[in-house]
């Protein structure tokens, strides 16, 4: 249910963020830069969901050092349920009992040190990006911030891996087969996605860099567009400058920045300047 929610937050905002745009831009240049509002989307869908439960290891490992009838025994009744419980706590029982039991704590220590203030960055990182397409930031500060969420989430990742990894051998060497926790399958699946997100974030960048270059380049014409607007009399003296101004508008032209009637009456302005 929560998975749920979240997504649709995340739907909910995507619209928003395009809504917006499309009232300042045509469609046609919303859809060329649809890269720069879907990225955020996904990085918080995709990376964010792996970094939260990142964060849950060390919860995890107190789990493992908790025998579960010590605080539920007293309250269910079900012996189905008293069964499922005992069994997890034979399991935990084994894993105690492993030689790489220790270094599994070591570990786990470190990997939530970590894991919080990496998924604070990534949170940061994610908010620069979409304060981008709002204007409140620069091209550059957005694609820094872009790679920011992917080494935030690459370090606080491999370190879960690790301490996965570790579990794994924990489960091995106590002769745990029971599934209860993780072994090397389930260790080997998490390495699996955990190389397809990086694989497939990295192929996103290159889609990302030209919708970010497009949109940054636009808002910096159309500055530079409504210098000339405001003042079309200014340095109109040859027609060399003339010349410049229509080009400039031109080109506003074409990236649906001004109408064919913004672009008629402007084009008058500075001819007969």
């Amino acid at each position: 249910m929560k998975v749920l929610f979240c997504l649709i937050v995340c739907i909910a905002v995507y619209y928003f963020m395009k809504k917006k745009l499309q009232e300042k831009y045509n469609i046609e240049f919303v859809r060329r830069i649809k890269w720069i509002i879907r990225t955020p989307v996904l990085q918080v869908i995709l990376l964010g969901a792996s970094m939260l439960a990142s964060c849950t290891i060390f919860i995890e490992y107190l789990g493992i050092n908790i025998d579960s009838s010590d605080f539920l025994g007293a309250y269910y009744s079900n012996s189905y349920l008293m069964d499922s419980l005992n069994e997890i706590d034979y399991a935990k029982r084994l894993i105690r009992s492993s030689q790489y039991f220790d270094s599994l704590g070591v570990i786990a220590f470190i990997a939530s040190i970590l894991a919080l203030p990496g998924l604070v960055l990534f949170i940061i990182m994610i908010v620069k990006q979409i304060r981008g397409i709002f204007g409140i930031s620069d091209g550059h500060k957005v694609k820094k911030a872009y790679s920011t969420t992917l080494v935030a989430y690459t370090i606080v990742t491999f370190c879960s891996m690790i301490y996965y990894l570790n579990l794994a051998m924990c489960v091995s060497d106590s002769g745990d087969n029971s599934g209860t926790f993780t072994g090397y399958i389930g260790f080997f699946a998490r390495l699996i996605l955990f190389a397809i997100l990086l694989i497939i974030f990295c192929f996103v960048r290159k889609k990302y860099d030209t919708a970010v270059d497009l949109f940054f380049g636009t808002r910096e014409q159309e500055t530079a567009s409504n210098a000339i607007i405001a003042s079309p009399n200014a340095s109109c003296s040859n027609e060399n400058s003339k010349t410049k101004q229509l080009l400039d508008l031109k080109a506003l032209l074409d990236k649906g920045l001004l109408t064919q009637e913004e672009f008629d009456e402007e084009k008058r302005k500075i001819l007969n300047a």
